[in-house]
């Protein structure tokens, strides 16, 4: 819960044409959230763009809305690779 308020405190922030990913580890468990500002939401989807970086860390998907969506997955040492690919994927979408 304490991970979903700071994406709103985020959104809250940086009202317009932002999006906030959040990733956390711990042992073997890597969570993520996903926030976008309402502005963006006819370009971006949260819970698309939390399922690509589910399928990263050996998630099986993820859910939400399109403004705020979480997942998580196992594979942990791949979390660094999670940015690059959001972006790749984010970039195509312009």
């Amino acid at each position: 819960k304490s991970l979903k308020k700071f994406i709103d405190e985020q959104k809250k922030l940086y009202p317009k044409q932002t999006i906030v990913i959040l990733v956390s580890t711990d042992e073997n468990k890597v969570s993520i959230i996903v926030g976008i500002t309402d502005d963006l939401t006819s370009v971006y989807d949260a819970t698309n763009i939390v399922k690509t970086a589910s399928a990263i860390v050996g998630g099986k998907g993820g859910g939400g809305r399109k403004d705020l969506a979480q997942s998580g997955g196992t594979i942990t040492k791949n979390v660094d690779k999670i940015y690059e690919v959001i972006k790749k994927e984010i970039s195509k979408l312009v």
